[in-house]
C-alpha cells in the first residue's frame, strides 16, 4: 500500500493533523519536508519505530536518531537531567539549530553511549505535532545509507515505496547554509562537537 499524502498546509490542523497524529500513535514512519531536504521519522518513545526507520534508511541496527521537541520542558520525556547550562542554552537558542546532548534516561529509545539529542527546530508544525502527540519525534534525513538526501516528493516515494505510512508534501525550507550546532552538555563545561548556525555559548 502507498504512503497516504497530505499537503503542509493542511498538517497542523483539522483533518491533516489528525491524520499525523494517528500516524505517530500507530508507529508509522512520516516524511516531511524540513531544511534543504525532506526529513523522515516517527513516535520518538518507540524502539520499534528506530528500528523501523532504521531499516527504510538501510542504517545499522542501533543507530541514533535526534529527538525533537515541542520546548524545553519535554525534556524529561527522554533525559535523565537538564543541566544548568544545557536549560540556559535551550532557553537562549531553541526554538532553532542547536543540537544538545543530555544524560539519556534509561527507557530512552534514543539513547546511544548514555545519551540523546535533542532540538527544538524552528519549524511550527513539528512542534505541533510533538505538543499534539505529547511525545518527542525520532528525525533523520530522507535518504538512504551514504547516499543524498531526498528533496521532492516523487523521489520520495520511490526510494522508500511502502516503507513510508504518510508523505506530508511541500517544498522545502531554505537554510542559512550551516548545520545545527551540537553541544555535548553531559560535561562540564559543555563541550561544542560541532560548530554550525547556533553561536555557542
Amino acid at each position: 500500500m502507498s504512503a497516504r499524502e497530505i499537503a503542509i498546509e493542511e498538517a497542523s490542523s483539522g483533518e491533516g493533523l489528525d491524520l499525523v497524529l494517528e500516524t505517530i500513535r500507530a508507529k508509522g514512519i512520516l516524511a516531511y519536508p524540513a531544511e534543504t531536504m525532506y526529513g523522515i521519522g516517527g513516535d520518538g518513545l518507540d524502539r520499534e519505530v528506530a528500528a523501523r526507520i532504521a531499516a527504510a534508511k538501510g542504517s545499522p541496527p542501533g543507530k541514533p536518531f535526534l529527538l525533537l521537541l515541542d520546548d524545553v520542558d519535554r525534556w524529561r520525556q527522554v533525559a535523565a537531567s537538564l543541566p544548568p547550562s544545557a536549560e540556559e542554552a535551550a532557553k537562549t537558542h531553541w526554538p532553532g539549530p542547536l543540537t544538545l546532548l543530555l544524560p539519556a534516561r534509561d527507557d530512552c529509545a534514543a539513547a546511544y553511549e548514555g545519551k540523546v539529542a535533542v532540538r527544538v527546530p524552528d519549524l511550527d508544525f513539528v512542534r505541533v505535532w510533538v505538543r499534539e502527540a505529547d511525545r518527542p519525534l525520532f528525525s533523520t534525513s530522507a535518504n538512504r545509507a551514504g547516499r543524498a538526501p531526498v528533496r521532492g516528493p516523487e523521489e520520495l516515494r520511490a526510494l522508500f515505496g511502502e516503507r513510508l505510512d504518510l508523505l506530508v508534501a511541500g517544498p522545502v525550507f531554505p537554510s542559512a547554509g550551516l548545520p545545527s550546532t551540537i553541544v555535548d552538555a553531559t560535561t562540564d563545561p559543555p563541550r561544542v562537537l560541532r560548530r554550525g548556525a547556533s553561536p555557542f555559548p
